[in-house]
């Protein structure tokens, strides 16, 4: 019979974690990508071991018997899903052991980045076709953030703007950005509509999970008189510095 087992986890790098040794008992969970390092003692010299998988897109991972110590076995296997595995031996005399013990497998997933617009704070906004419009935007990923882009589109094909906030700079696990749309260096014509949306990807390796928002509308409308513009842009200045105030108290 297999009499302990212990366990090493190598996480995956993407996450810079170090790892973890000689974790007692065989029940594993980890998060996908991780490389588990099973290793069991026996109470009989073995000449032969393996791990035998349930619910896995393999069935069966050879073990090495140690060189040193005959009751000693270790095997590797990447936790890919959920589901079970036991190890299953041959002791010197050709004997196989009974009923091997039933261990867990949770694979924990990576989950994708979440983002949403703070600024503007409604799907629909009118605009007049003079003023410029802030952007504020955040995203979040549990390990982090690598790629977040601010697009913009003017009916269906004039892309006004695809821009990675995140472009030369280290991937982190909260953001926070802004940007500012100038509908007159863009030259929007009033009476039509922009689009704008994020897109997140993570660390995530070798292929990123990727997040988009929500498509937010602006409606371009007739441009303001240079008097009503100044108002408009330092009412707009007001209610930033309310909301700044609001959120340090």
């Amino acid at each position: 019979m297999v009499t302990s087992v212990t366990l090493d986890y190598e996480f995956p790098r993407y996450i810079k974690l170090p790892p973890r040794r000689t974790i007692e008992g065989g029940n594993v969970e980890a998060i996908e990508g991780t490389t588990v390092t099973v290793h069991a003692r026996t109470n009989q010299p073995t000449q032969s071991g393996d791990l035998h998988f349930a619910k896995a897109e393999r069935d069966t991972v050879p073990m090495e018997v140690s060189t040193a110590d005959s009751h000693e076995l270790t095997g590797r296997f990447v936790v890919r899903q959920s589901g079970s595995y036991t190890i299953k031996f041959r002791n010197t005399g050709g004997q196989n052991n009974p009923d091997p013990v039933v261990y867990d497998i949770i694979a924990l997933p990576d989950k994708p980045p979440t983002a949403q617009f703070i600024r503007p704070d409604r799907p629909v906004i009118k605009v007049p076709s003079n003023v410029k419009v802030p952007i504020m935007m955040t995203a979040a990923d549990d390990h982090g953030v690598k790629d977040v882009t601010l697009h913009a589109k003017q009916g269906n094909d004039n892309l006004l703007l695809s821009l990675n906030l995140l472009e030369n700079k280290p991937a982190t696990t909260q953001f926070r950005g802004s940007e500012t749309f100038d509908l007159a260096g863009w030259k929007v014509e009033p009476g039509t509509k922009v689009d704008y949306w994020l897109t997140v990807r993570d660390t995530k390796e070798p292929t990123s999970n990727r997040f988009e928002t929500a498509r937010q509308v602006i409606e371009v409308i007739a441009p303001l008189p240079p008097e009503e513009k100044a108002k408009f842009e330092e009412a707009a200045k007001k209610t930033r510095r309310q909301k700044k105030k609001r959120k340090k108290e």
